[in-house]
């Protein structure tokens, strides 16, 4: 998957900046939204998603 967001973010930073197309413009979210996702961890991805009370244990 990293090696997949590579390939998004390079073909993203090598684009025209007037490339505005709606294609051009998905990538480069997609590209931001995976990198994004790696640096904070699969961990935080779940954590995310999960109840509160299965993140901190309260009793």
């Amino acid at each position: 998957d990293q090696e997949r967001a590579a390939l998004l973010f390079g073909a993203a930073s090598a684009v025209e900046p007037s490339d505005t197309s709606p294609e051009v413009v998905a990538g480069q979210e997609e590209a931001k939204r995976t990198l994004g996702a790696d640096r904070y961890g699969s961990r935080f991805a779940e954590g995310a998603s999960m109840p509160l009370h299965e993140v901190y244990d309260l009793t």
